[in-house]
Protein backbone atom coordinates (compact mmCIF):
# COMPACT_ATOMS: atom_id res chain seq x y z
CA UNK A 1 0.00 0.00 0.00
CA UNK A 2 2.79 2.43 0.71
CA UNK A 3 3.78 2.05 -2.78
CA UNK A 4 0.46 3.01 -3.99
CA UNK A 5 0.58 6.28 -1.90
CA UNK A 6 4.10 7.21 -2.95
CA UNK A 7 2.86 7.22 -6.51
CA UNK A 8 -0.33 8.82 -6.16
CA UNK A 9 -0.81 12.70 -6.04
CA UNK A 10 -2.00 14.05 -2.68
CA UNK A 11 -4.36 16.05 -4.09
CA UNK A 12 -5.76 13.36 -6.40
CA UNK A 13 -9.71 12.38 -5.17
CA UNK A 14 -10.05 10.76 -1.58
CA UNK A 15 -11.94 7.95 -3.32
CA UNK A 16 -9.15 6.18 -5.59
CA UNK A 17 -9.54 3.71 -8.18
CA UNK A 18 -6.85 0.77 -7.96
CA UNK A 19 -6.84 -1.52 -11.13
CA UNK A 20 -5.45 -5.03 -11.18
CA UNK A 21 -4.24 -6.72 -14.11
CA UNK A 22 -3.55 -10.46 -13.87
CA UNK A 23 -3.59 -13.28 -15.75
CA UNK A 24 -6.15 -15.58 -14.11
CA UNK A 25 -8.65 -15.22 -11.40
CA UNK A 26 -7.58 -18.41 -8.76
CA UNK A 27 -3.86 -16.85 -9.21
CA UNK A 28 -5.28 -12.93 -8.07
CA UNK A 29 -6.80 -15.09 -5.26
CA UNK A 30 -4.14 -16.94 -3.72
CA UNK A 31 -1.22 -14.03 -4.56
CA UNK A 32 -2.88 -10.49 -4.40
CA UNK A 33 -6.02 -10.50 -2.64
CA UNK A 34 -4.86 -9.39 0.44
CA UNK A 35 -3.03 -6.47 -1.34
CA UNK A 36 -7.17 -5.50 -2.41
CA UNK A 37 -8.74 -6.16 0.64
CA UNK A 38 -6.46 -3.61 1.99
CA UNK A 39 -6.55 -1.10 -0.28
CA UNK A 40 -10.70 -1.62 -0.14
CA UNK A 41 -9.91 -0.73 3.91
CA UNK A 42 -8.64 2.14 2.86
CA UNK A 43 -11.05 3.59 0.43
CA UNK A 44 -10.00 2.32 -2.95
CA UNK A 45 -12.38 0.98 -5.35
CA UNK A 46 -10.72 -2.44 -6.72
CA UNK A 47 -11.14 -3.36 -9.90
CA UNK A 48 -9.60 -6.48 -11.44
CA UNK A 49 -9.15 -7.69 -15.15
CA UNK A 50 -8.00 -11.01 -15.40
CA UNK A 51 -9.09 -14.61 -17.60
CA UNK A 52 -12.05 -15.95 -15.68
CA UNK A 53 -11.83 -19.64 -14.85
CA UNK A 54 -14.96 -20.39 -12.05
CA UNK A 55 -13.81 -17.57 -9.26
CA UNK A 56 -15.95 -14.82 -10.60
CA UNK A 57 -18.58 -15.07 -7.78
CA UNK A 58 -16.35 -15.39 -5.42
CA UNK A 59 -13.95 -12.29 -6.64
CA UNK A 60 -17.57 -10.34 -6.61
CA UNK A 61 -17.95 -12.16 -2.97
CA UNK A 62 -15.40 -9.91 -1.61
CA UNK A 63 -17.05 -6.69 -3.80
CA UNK A 64 -14.42 -6.34 -6.61
CA UNK A 65 -15.36 -4.90 -9.58
CA UNK A 66 -14.63 -7.74 -12.54
CA UNK A 67 -13.58 -6.90 -15.83
CA UNK A 68 -13.48 -10.15 -17.70
CA UNK A 69 -10.31 -9.92 -20.37
CA UNK A 70 -8.60 -13.28 -22.59
CA UNK A 71 -5.16 -13.80 -21.16
CA UNK A 72 -4.13 -17.14 -22.00
CA UNK A 73 -0.29 -17.77 -20.96
CA UNK A 74 -0.08 -20.52 -24.03
CA UNK A 75 -1.78 -17.95 -26.56
CA UNK A 76 1.26 -16.89 -28.43
CA UNK A 77 0.10 -15.41 -31.52
CA UNK A 78 -0.57 -11.75 -32.95
CA UNK A 79 -4.36 -12.07 -32.93
CA UNK A 80 -4.04 -12.96 -29.51
CA UNK A 81 -1.69 -10.53 -28.55
CA UNK A 82 -3.34 -7.74 -30.17
CA UNK A 83 -6.78 -8.91 -28.43
CA UNK A 84 -5.66 -8.73 -25.45
CA UNK A 85 -3.41 -5.26 -25.50
CA UNK A 86 -6.96 -3.58 -26.69
CA UNK A 87 -9.06 -5.37 -23.73
CA UNK A 88 -6.64 -4.03 -21.23
CA UNK A 89 -6.32 -0.56 -22.83
CA UNK A 90 -10.26 -0.74 -23.06
CA UNK A 91 -10.10 -1.22 -19.54
CA UNK A 92 -7.37 1.32 -18.62
CA UNK A 93 -10.02 3.75 -20.82
CA UNK A 94 -13.00 2.89 -19.31
CA UNK A 95 -12.39 2.54 -15.09
CA UNK A 96 -9.61 5.20 -15.46
CA UNK A 97 -7.71 4.32 -12.39
CA UNK A 98 -5.44 6.15 -10.36
CA UNK A 99 -2.99 3.42 -10.26
CA UNK A 100 -2.56 0.04 -11.93
CA UNK A 101 -0.98 -3.03 -10.97
CA UNK A 102 -0.04 -5.34 -13.34
CA UNK A 103 0.99 -8.74 -12.45
CA UNK A 104 3.11 -11.42 -14.32
CA UNK A 105 4.83 -11.04 -18.13
CA UNK A 106 1.97 -10.73 -20.15
CA UNK A 107 0.34 -7.67 -17.81
CA UNK A 108 3.21 -6.10 -17.45
CA UNK A 109 4.35 -5.93 -21.16
CA UNK A 110 0.89 -5.75 -22.98
CA UNK A 111 -0.78 -3.62 -19.68
CA UNK A 112 2.63 -1.47 -19.45
CA UNK A 113 1.86 -0.43 -23.25
CA UNK A 114 -1.38 0.44 -22.85
CA UNK A 115 -1.26 2.07 -19.71
CA UNK A 116 1.05 4.52 -21.44
CA UNK A 117 -1.46 4.90 -24.17
CA UNK A 118 -4.13 5.60 -21.69
CA UNK A 119 -2.37 8.17 -19.83
CA UNK A 120 -2.82 6.31 -16.62
CA UNK A 121 -1.08 8.23 -13.65
CA UNK A 122 0.66 5.69 -11.93
CA UNK A 123 1.59 2.09 -12.61
CA UNK A 124 3.02 -0.59 -10.47
CA UNK A 125 4.76 -3.57 -12.21
CA UNK A 126 5.36 -6.78 -10.47
CA UNK A 127 8.17 -9.27 -12.21
CA UNK A 128 7.95 -12.69 -10.24
CA UNK A 129 9.92 -13.98 -13.49
CA UNK A 130 11.23 -12.87 -17.25
CA UNK A 131 9.43 -16.02 -18.55
CA UNK A 132 10.79 -19.20 -20.94
CA UNK A 133 11.58 -16.45 -23.81
CA UNK A 134 14.69 -15.69 -22.13
CA UNK A 135 16.07 -19.69 -21.51
CA UNK A 136 14.97 -20.78 -24.73
CA UNK A 137 17.26 -21.79 -27.45
CA UNK A 138 16.71 -21.73 -31.81
CA UNK A 139 16.37 -18.66 -34.21
CA UNK A 140 12.97 -18.14 -32.87
CA UNK A 141 13.87 -17.62 -29.37
CA UNK A 142 16.51 -15.09 -30.30
CA UNK A 143 13.57 -13.63 -32.35
CA UNK A 144 11.22 -13.41 -29.63
CA UNK A 145 13.79 -12.47 -26.88
CA UNK A 146 14.90 -9.37 -29.17
CA UNK A 147 10.97 -8.67 -29.33
CA UNK A 148 10.45 -9.00 -25.64
CA UNK A 149 13.20 -6.94 -24.59
CA UNK A 150 12.03 -3.61 -26.83
CA UNK A 151 8.92 -4.24 -25.64
CA UNK A 152 10.15 -4.16 -21.68
CA UNK A 153 12.09 -1.07 -22.64
CA UNK A 154 8.52 0.48 -23.84
CA UNK A 155 6.41 -1.09 -21.02
CA UNK A 156 8.44 -0.01 -18.45
CA UNK A 157 9.24 3.33 -19.72
CA UNK A 158 6.28 5.37 -17.63
CA UNK A 159 7.17 8.54 -15.98
CA UNK A 160 5.74 7.35 -12.49
CA UNK A 161 6.48 3.59 -12.22
CA UNK A 162 7.55 0.90 -9.80
CA UNK A 163 8.69 -2.16 -10.66
CA UNK A 164 8.35 -5.06 -8.04
CA UNK A 165 11.38 -7.94 -8.25
CA UNK A 166 11.06 -11.04 -6.54
CA UNK A 167 14.51 -12.15 -7.70
CA UNK A 168 18.14 -10.38 -7.74
CA UNK A 169 19.05 -11.75 -11.28
CA UNK A 170 16.18 -9.89 -12.49
CA UNK A 171 16.32 -6.99 -11.20
CA UNK A 172 19.78 -7.08 -12.84
CA UNK A 173 18.59 -7.58 -15.80
CA UNK A 174 15.74 -5.84 -16.51
CA UNK A 175 17.27 -2.68 -14.80
CA UNK A 176 20.41 -2.64 -17.13
CA UNK A 177 17.80 -3.55 -20.09
CA UNK A 178 15.59 -0.45 -19.56
CA UNK A 179 17.73 1.18 -17.48
CA UNK A 180 15.54 1.44 -14.71
CA UNK A 181 16.83 4.09 -11.40
CA UNK A 182 16.75 2.35 -8.37
CA UNK A 183 13.88 5.08 -7.24
CA UNK A 184 11.42 2.97 -9.75
CA UNK A 185 12.64 -1.06 -8.51
CA UNK A 186 11.67 -2.34 -5.18
CA UNK A 187 12.80 -6.14 -3.84
CA UNK A 188 10.82 -7.95 -2.05
CA UNK A 189 11.26 -11.98 -0.76
CA UNK A 190 8.19 -13.40 -2.62
CA UNK A 191 4.14 -12.89 -2.56
CA UNK A 192 4.16 -14.23 1.26
CA UNK A 193 1.81 -16.64 2.39
CA UNK A 194 -0.63 -16.70 5.41
CA UNK A 195 0.32 -19.03 8.30
CA UNK A 196 -2.71 -18.82 9.58
CA UNK A 197 -4.09 -21.13 6.98
CA UNK A 198 -1.56 -24.14 7.81
CA UNK A 199 -1.04 -26.27 10.49
CA UNK A 200 2.17 -26.74 11.84
CA UNK A 201 3.26 -30.72 12.11
CA UNK A 202 6.42 -32.77 13.54
CA UNK A 203 9.17 -33.35 11.15
CA UNK A 204 9.32 -36.98 10.44
CA UNK A 205 11.90 -38.73 12.04
CA UNK A 206 13.47 -41.32 9.78
CA UNK A 207 17.02 -42.10 9.38
CA UNK A 208 16.76 -41.94 5.21
CA UNK A 209 17.07 -38.43 4.04
CA UNK A 210 14.06 -36.63 2.32
CA UNK A 211 14.81 -34.38 -0.67
CA UNK A 212 12.18 -32.35 -2.40
CA UNK A 213 11.88 -30.06 -5.13
CA UNK A 214 8.98 -27.36 -4.45
CA UNK A 215 8.40 -26.91 -8.44
CA UNK A 216 6.05 -27.27 -11.20
CA UNK A 217 7.11 -30.59 -13.52
CA UNK A 218 8.88 -28.56 -15.68
CA UNK A 219 12.19 -28.76 -17.29
CA UNK A 220 13.11 -25.29 -17.66
CA UNK A 221 12.25 -25.51 -13.69
CA UNK A 222 15.29 -28.39 -13.10
CA UNK A 223 13.50 -31.24 -13.11
CA UNK A 224 15.99 -33.16 -14.81
CA UNK A 225 19.14 -32.37 -12.60
CA UNK A 226 17.01 -32.86 -9.72
CA UNK A 227 15.85 -36.22 -10.69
Amino acid sequence: MKIYQKLLDKKSPVTRKLLFVVNVDWFFLSHRLPIALEAMRQGYEVHIATELTDKLTVLKGYGLVVHPISLDRSRAGLWGIGKTFLQIFHVCKFVKPDVVHFVTIKPVLLGGLAARMARVPAVVSAVSGLGFVFVAEGIMAVIRRWLVQNLYRVALGHANLKVIFQNSDDLSYLARLVELPNRKVSMIRGSGADLSQYCVVPLPTTSVPVVLLPARLLVDKGVREFV
